[in-house]
């Protein structure tokens, strides 16, 4: 029978082993290995101080460098017995020469750090520059 400590240090390595392996043989980046700031801290004004600053965006086939170019609709409804939600959504210009897909990116900011959110393409009536959204939905206490 395994002692307590022998247990604890297996499965200790066993867990490393789990976490590590996989990225070495998908071929993927460990910055998604890294800790994140929780896109539920992110606020409307926190964003408001960087419109026309440059983010970087790690996804699991490309990387990108995105332009914030506006903070949108900021709203706070109430909802009985919860609280209340706050919407708003973040608007960025990137490249045309190689545009991002929808998936889940990790944003890097040296001012926020980085945050992992759902980014969505979005068409900007054809004025010729790629546009993507990033929609926050927060429960407040």
């Amino acid at each position: 029978m395994a002692s307590r400590r022998q247990f604890l240090t297996t499965g200790s390595k066993l867990a490393l082993a789990a976490g590590l392996l996989p990225s070495v043989f998908l071929d993927r980046s460990l910055v998604w290995a890294t800790p994140a700031t929780s896109a539920d801290q992110l606020s409307p004004g926190m964003f408001r101080d960087l419109v026309r600053s440059n983010f970087t965006v790690h996804g699991k086939q490309k990387s990108a460098n995105l332009k914030l170019v506006k903070v949108c609709n900021e709203q706070v409804q109430s909802i009985p017995g919860t609280g209340k939600l706050a919407k708003f959504s973040l608007l960025f210009r990137g490249s045309d020469q190689s545009p991002l897909e929808q998936e889940t990116y990790r944003f890097e900011h040296a001012a926020l750090g980085k945050f992992d959110v759902f980014l969505v393409p979005v068409d900007m009536a054809g004025n010729g520059r790629q546009h993507y959204q990033v929609v926050f939905n927060q429960l407040l206490a």
